[in-house]
């Protein structure tokens, strides 16, 4: 695909004043991006930001979205919203499919709580992420660079969680209430520890640390979890750990007023109306 992106910045100078020409060049590149990937996600998620870097890059786009400045270029090679709601309805459709009628039972859920607390005395990043990916449900990069704990005073499990990834900035900055499992404040030491022991990953993008990070978290959260999931079809990531984490909330947290589904909403930082996540989360449920 190098080459291909190669081919395209050698057309873009040459049509670079010509609207019409230019909406023409994006299109037929689209055109191609969709009948030479597999996925149409991988065209939105991968192909297509190469593409816009590599405009960036020379000197013919300013900012990273079309509203930035107006950049035709960047409205023209923007995703098929079309082909990526169709994409969507079928993955929510393949996830709800694949949690129902086969949630999974956990037997001993103080044992992944005390797992996890272990894993928060690890001189390894790694360790301690995967760690607080059980006691709080936060992602890795959430965990990794933008998530902040402050203790709620009012009992001694819930806690005010900042940062979250998926959504806007106003999303990204406003408290949520959400339970802490274990030693609440271990699990804000232990976050405060990752902060002063990696300050190069503040500089990362999400995506960029789930790239140099992320996989390795995953390798991490598989060795120390798996052997308490056993015959466990789902593999056993940091987004499996969440999950998890969600029965737990279910199971031990009371919340009156609220229904099941939409109290997971609630502390996953989901819309109550968003049925298909709030189902994937319903694959561990909490055996006594």
């Amino acid at each position: 695909m190098a080459n291909r992106v190669e081919w395209f910045m050698k057309q873009a100078p040459q049509v670079h004043a010509d609207e019409a020409a230019k909406k023409a060049l994006c299109h037929a590149e689209k055109e191609w991006l969709y009948a030479n990937n597999t996925s149409d996600l991988t065209v939105a998620k991968k192909e297509i930001p190469r593409y816009k870097q590599a405009l960036r890059e020379a000197g013919l786009v300013r900012g990273k979205y079309f509203k930035d400045y107006e950049e035709t270029w960047l409205l023209y090679l923007s995703p098929d919203k079309e082909k990526m709601q169709a994409y969507t309805d079928d993955y929510n459709t393949r996830r709800t499919e694949v949690v129902s009628g086969n949630q999974y039972p956990i037997t001993n859920a103080q044992a992944l709580i005390d797992r996890a607390l272990i894993l928060l005395e690890s001189e390894t990043g790694y360790d301690v992420i995967a760690g607080l990916c059980l006691l709080t449900g936060r992602r890795e990069a959430e965990i990794g660079i933008t998530a902040n704990i402050r203790l709620y005073d009012k009992d001694n499990i819930h806690g005010y969680f900042r940062g979250q990834l998926k959504g806007d900035m106003e999303k990204r900055d406003t408290e949520m209430l959400i339970p802490i499992f274990g030693d609440r404040t271990k699990v804000c030491q232990a976050l405060a520890w990752l902060r002063h022991r990696y300050p190069q990953w503040a500089a990362r993008t999400p995506a960029q640390f789930d790239a140099d990070v992320a996989s390795d978290v995953r390798k991490h959260c598989k060795d120390w979890f798996e052997p308490l999931f056993p015959r466990c079809e789902l593999s056993i990531t940091a987004h499996a750990l969440r999950k998890a984490y969600a029965a737990l909330a279910n199971h031990f947290c009371d919340h009156p007023g609220w229904s099941d589904e939409a109290y997971i909403a609630r502390i996953m930082g989901h819309d109550p109306e968003d049925t298909y996540s709030v189902r994937s989360y319903q694959y561990f449920y909490i055996k006594a």
